[in-house]
């Protein structure tokens, strides 16, 4: 898995301001970060959604 120039950017922004990394995760989630209310009720039911149809689509 490669590493994205944001996710450095990221990382390095954190440990500049003085503030922890993820702890324990090797992984940054750039949907997470990116969109707003990643974990609302609305955001996550629309994810469902969108993986359901894609199963149904293809035959999953």
């Amino acid at each position: 898995m490669a590493i994205t120039t944001f996710e450095v950017a990221y990382c390095v922004r954190k440990i500049l301001n003085g503030q922890p990394l993820e702890e324990n995760c090797a992984l940054i989630s750039l949907d997470e970060k990116l969109i707003p209310n990643y974990h609302s009720p609305e955001e996550e039911k629309g994810r469902k959604e969108s993986i359901e149809s894609f199963k149904k689509v293809f035959g999953f």
